[in-house]
């Protein structure tokens, strides 16, 4: 089993691009390795979240974040689950919790 995340964060940009890249993807390594641990879960597994690679490092404007959509992941409907195409939603009906970021 595996996880993918997606982290943003600034890099400061004095006007040479190419030591911007090398610069994000060091520090994208450094967020990573921060993030790896190794722990022992409820069934008593092992389990090591480790970093595999930098798959993807985009260049986007601080402006264009206000409702950017940074994640998004298909996600299977239950044993007998069906939504039927024309249902109506309500997500103004939503409670939404914290994933304690």
């Amino acid at each position: 089993m595996y996880s993918d995340s997606v982290y943003i964060f600034q890099v400061n940009n004095d006007g040479d691009n190419t030591d911007l890249w090398s610069e994000a993807l060091r520090y994208a390594l450094r967020l990573g390795s921060q993030h790896e641990e190794e722990y022992l879960n409820a069934e008593n597994h092992r389990v090591s979240l480790r970093l595999k690679e930098v798959a993807t490092l985009d260049m986007i404007q601080a402006s264009s974040l206000d409702g950017a959509e940074v994640y998004s992941e298909f996600a299977p409907l239950g044993d007998g689950e069906e939504i039927p195409f024309d249902t109506q939603f309500d997500p103004g009906n939503s409670c939404p919790t914290q994933t304690g970021i």
